[in-house]
């Protein structure tokens, strides 16, 4: 899954290649340094099961259509605070169907909600 992960990343930001490492884990040594296009990660033989970067695509923008159908417009005046909650959904053959069957829920935000604040996303995706 490391290959799908890379390309979705890659895809959306518009990075066109990826350097990556082929490491031996029994010496615990990286044996080569590369680059591969995004485009090729699909078929590539990092990829352990080939999948189809159209699907993904066309898949990713079912989800966030349906999120933005459910999720409403901030109401700054509303006090009121709503929780979309979405179910993981395991990955491999099939996955496709599953993702397209998915339900999500809204529901009030409860006092043990955690949310993910954006200077921790900046940390966590910045490296601090």
């Amino acid at each position: 899954m490391k290959a799908l992960n890379w390309w979705a990343a890659n895809k959306i930001a518009g990075i066109p290649e990826t350097r990556y490492g082929l490491r031996d884990d029994e010496r615990r040594t990286i044996e080569r340094i590369g680059t591969i296009q995004t485009d090729r990660l699909a078929t590539s033989r990092f990829t352990e099961n080939r999948w189809d970067p159209g699907v993904c695509i066309r898949t990713m923008d079912a989800l966030l259509s349906k999120i933005k159908e459910l999720v409403p417009e901030d109401d700054p005046s509303s006090s009121k605070q709503r929780v979309l909650i979405i179910s993981s959904v395991d990955g491999g053959p099939g996955v496709e169907h599953r993702l397209w069957n998915l339900t999500f829920k809204i529901r009030d935000r409860l006092p043990e909600d955690r949310f993910v604040e954006e200077d921790e996303l900046q940390c966590i995706f910045g490296g601090q």
